[in-house]
């Protein structure tokens, strides 16, 4: 029996929040909204647009994978002990990255990616509370300035 193919779907929502770094988006998915949170606003404090806070739509465009916010949430982040809050953002980036947040990342992990919304995406586990996360996710993006 021959196995049916079905197309890989051409957008995903994800609960993750979404950071453009240099024009390219970093996806940050954790189980703690917290977590994701306060990395986020790390990396906007370090220079980065704010796409998304809470969740991001990723759409397929051309070959490339593509990130912005619902309309609800655009500019907006929960931040602990202040509620949610609005900052400028950017509409939309192509995403390079995905940041996995979990408690004890291993310390040499193997290279691994996820298809989102059909393109594979490059997957790098980091700490939450691990003060180098922001400079970890510039070395993952090649953009660490010596």
């Amino acid at each position: 029996m021959v196995e049916p193919r079905y197309p890989s779907v051409s957008s995903e929502t994800l609960a993750a929040a979404c950071v453009a770094l240099n024009g390219r988006a970093v996806l940050i998915e954790s189980r703690d909204t917290q977590a994701r949170s306060e990395l986020a606003l790390r990396l906007v404090d370090r220079g980065g647009s704010l796409i998304a806070g809470e969740h991001s739509i990723c759409q397929r465009q051309d070959g490339h994978l593509i990130a912005c916010a619902p309309v609800h949430d655009r500019g907006r982040i929960e931040v602990a002990g202040l509620g949610i809050v609005e900052l400028p953002f950017q509409e939309r980036a192509p995403v390079d990255l995905l940041i996995v947040i979990l408690d004890k990342p291993t310390l040499f992990p193997e290279e691994t990616t996820r298809r989102v919304a059909g393109i594979p995406v490059r997957v790098v586990t980091l700490a939450a509370l691990d003060p180098a996360a922001p400079a970890k996710i510039a070395v993952a993006l090649g953009q660490l300035h010596r």
